[in-house]
């Protein structure tokens, strides 16, 4: 049995994660348990994915029950925010299976409990927790990498689970892996732990590597989200959003969005919503559509946090 954190979560596992940290004692309370099991036939088949040859994953979702299918791998079911049972296919990818359940199955499991998810990277700066969000190919890998080099400790890749408590904004450390750019694999460029070559995710390639050091597991103040956008302007212009608008940004930043919508967000969650758009600032960071300007963008950002 193996014990982990990840996004803020005690879990309990009969699965094996290689990018996560395995708790060193085990927690007095568990949030999550994940255990292998029989999943009825209706949600395990993979005939209706035939006609759709570049769809890899189905999602079910329900208010305390759903279920995500992945082809060729299993599927994998999430009840009431507490327990994930699996079954896995003979000849699985195990990289592929790791994806499916960090990547997908634990924010599901946020969204069950009621808690929010950003997707973005998390970095702490100088004790201050930061997101980088946008929408695919904004870059915000690109400006989450230069950042660390700037000194930021990395707290999260893709899926940042955020939490209130005591009227404060909480940001949660994931797990030590980090995606990255074929560049940067290219160039070898402050690589500081393993690197693997991941599934494929929509024709792309994909990278990450899992951090020796500089790993933040612990939860730190969210000071503030900066959203990338491409957008026609000559040079990086940062803008802070206020007022109304702030909830806007918020809720287009959630990690599947489209998941807390079809779930019916609930009046606790649409107020916690509320809540960390009033304690949180919130920035834009437009960006020209050609040309480099990362460090540009970093130089805004170190501005903010001073």
């Amino acid at each position: 049995m193996h014990f982990y954190k990840i996004y803020g979560l005690n879990i309990k596992s009969d699965y094996r994660f290689e990018e996560a940290i395995e708790l060193p004692e085990i927690p007095i309370h568990i949030d999550v348990e994940i255990a292998e099991g029989e999943i009825d036939e209706r949600i395990s088949r993979e005939g209706d994915l035939d006609h759709e040859p570049g769809s890899i994953i189905v999602y079910r979702y329900e208010r305390n029950r759903g279920w995500i299918r992945s082809r060729g791998q299993g599927c994998f079911v999430m009840e009431s925010g507490s327990k994930i049972t699996y079954q896995l296919k003979e000849n699985h990818n195990k990289l592929m299976v790791n994806q499916v359940f960090l990547c997908a199955v634990l924010p599901i499991i946020l969204i069950q409990r009621g808690e929010l998810a950003i997707h973005g990277s998390g970095i702490l700066m100088k004790e201050k927790a930061i997101i980088v969000s946008g929408e695919s190919g904004s870059g915000k890998s690109t400006l989450a990498a230069e950042l660390l080099k700037e000194g930021g400790i990395f707290m999260a890749d893709d899926t940042v689970a955020i939490q209130l408590k005591e009227n404060k904004v909480f940001a949660q450390g994931a797990y030590p892996q980090q995606k990255i750019c074929l560049d940067a694999v290219e160039k070898k460029e402050d690589l500081r732990g393993e690197v693997l070559l991941l599934p494929p995710d929509g024709g792309k390639e994909k990278y990450a590597v899992r951090l020796k050091d500089g790993f933040c597991m612990e939860e730190k103040p969210l000071d503030s989200l900066f959203i990338i956008q491409v957008a026609e302007v000559e040079k990086v212009i940062l803008k802070e959003i206020t007022g109304s608008e702030k909830i806007k940004y918020l809720l287009s930043s959630l990690y599947k969005y489209k998941s807390y919508v079809q779930l019916g967000m609930s009046a606790e969650v649409f107020k916690k919503c509320i809540d960390i758009a009033n304690s949180v600032k919130i920035y834009v960071i437009y960006r020209p559509m050609q040309g480099m300007t990362v460090d540009k963008q970093v130089k805004e950002i170190k501005k903010i946090l001073e």
